[in-house]
């Protein structure tokens, strides 16, 4: 998996891709796919550990509920 410096870099990606590029709701989970699938390895993640994963992203980035369908 990834490291927690790593996965804090991606919180910042994203909460800066939520600012800049205004993303809906709807967005969110696939911009967080987009970063995924430029790091190596990540493409061995069962599904199960892929969606832990996007959940400690939105979770560090503190996104809001509201902000996630």
């Amino acid at each position: 998996m990834l490291s927690n410096e790593a996965i804090k870099s991606l919180c910042l990606f994203l909460n800066e891709d939520i600012k800049t590029l205004n993303l809906t709701p709807a967005d969110i989970p696939d911009r967080i796919n987009h970063y995924l699938e430029n790091i190596a390895g990540l493409e061995f993640l069962s599904p199960a550990e892929h969606q832990k994963l996007i959940q400690q992203i939105v979770a560090g980035a503190k996104v809001t509920s509201a902000q996630i369908l």
